[in-house]
């Protein structure tokens, strides 16, 4: 008998509008269809952020940096198929 844990995770980079890094921009994992939050980080000095210990489901990404309007993510899925979301430049 033995427990095997899944490690599903998102990842991605925050830029802002002029392509330089939205460092320490805060990051939410939001359940769907609740929008309950799940886990949150910031991103480090060069934007990056990577989110770990996440179940298999839906999710949203809800990003906010002081000064700027909260970007959604569309919904997006972790699953046995699809262990690490890579969600590229934001």
């Amino acid at each position: 008998f033995s427990l095997y844990a899944q490690n599903y995770s998102v990842t991605g980079k925050i830029i802002l509008a002029d392509k330089s890094p939205a460092a320490f921009a805060a990051v939410s994992v939001l359940s769907v269809p609740d929008s309950t939050l799940i886990k949150g980080i910031t991103t480090d000095i060069d934007g990056f952020f990577k989110v770990d210990a996440l179940q298999a489901g839906k999710y949203l990404l809800k990003v906010q940096s002081l000064g700027f309007k909260d970007y959604y993510s569309n919904v997006f899925s972790l699953s046995d198929t699809e262990s690490e979301k890579r969600m590229g430049l934001i």
